[in-house]
This record gives C-alpha cells, sequence and structure tokens, in this order.
C-alpha cells in the first residue's frame, strides 16, 4: 500500500533500502505529504516511521519539525547498515 501526493519525489536510494528493510521482515508502506516521513514500518506488532535520505542529503525544516513535535524517534535512512542499526534495535 502507497499513501502519496501527486509526483511526490523520493530519493533514488530508497526502492533498493525497502526491498532490504522487507528482507529484514518489516512491512513498508510509502508515506508522502510535507514534512512527513518517508516510510511507516512495522515489524514484531511496533510501528516505526523512517526518512531516506542520499549520502548527501539533509533534513528539511519541516521535517524537523515533524520530529520535534511528535517527539518520537524518525530513523534515518542512507545505507542497507542503517536498515540492519534499526533491525537491531528493535526488540
Amino acid at each position: 500500500m502507497t499513501l502519496h501526493r501527486y509526483s511526490a519525489r523520493r530519493d533514488a536510494n530508497e526502492t533498493a533500502l525497502i526491498g532490504f528493510l522487507e528482507q529484514l521482515g518489516f512491512q513498508v508502506t510509502r508515506l508522502s505529504g510535507t514534512g512527513v516521513p518517508d516510510l511507516l514500518l512495522s515489524r514484531r506488532q511496533l510501528w516505526h516511521v523512517a526518512e531516506v535520505k542520499m549520502p548527501e542529503g539533509r533534513h528539511r525544516p519541516r521535517q524537523r519539525e515533524f520530529r520535534d513535535r511528535h517527539l518520537a524517534p524518525v530513523a534515518t535512512l542512507v545505507t542497507a547498515t542503517d536498515c540492519l542499526n534499526l533491525s537491531d534495535s528493535v526488540p
């Protein structure tokens, strides 16, 4: 399932990272909206949100506002190692 706005721009590494997350047992839903994290993840009855970035990418002000407003962790995924680290942090 994908929830997105018209012509949302996705990072070039997103599809590969989604494939890796799915291999790690995550259910992945792409999200879109101004400032909203890119991915909604679930595994072992826990929800996570993640922002996908290219190596040179930076968080935009509205992305930082979302994280600060919700006082919840938003994982930043750039490489497969980031996906592994997220997987290891899930009990």
